[in-house]
């Protein structure tokens, strides 16, 4: 894995740098996105967070078993 660099430039913009590429200048959520898209594992947990509501009831059920 290679070292992510933020820079925060005086302008208010932000520039990410991982090896030999940069991401030139961004708003700070893009910032944000681009960070979170660089280091999320392949194995996305954080999707299965996403449930109905019927998905959350079932699951409520079965953890009070």
């Amino acid at each position: 894995m290679t070292d992510i660099t933020i820079k925060h430039n005086n302008n208010g913009c932000f520039e990410v740098f991982q090896g030999n590429k940069s991401s030139g200048e961004l708003s700070f959520d893009e910032m944000l996105g681009l960070i979170a898209a660089l280091t999320i594992p392949e194995r996305c947990p954080c999707l299965l967070w996403m449930k109905t509501k019927e998905q959350r009831e079932a699951q409520k059920s079965l953890s009070h078993r």
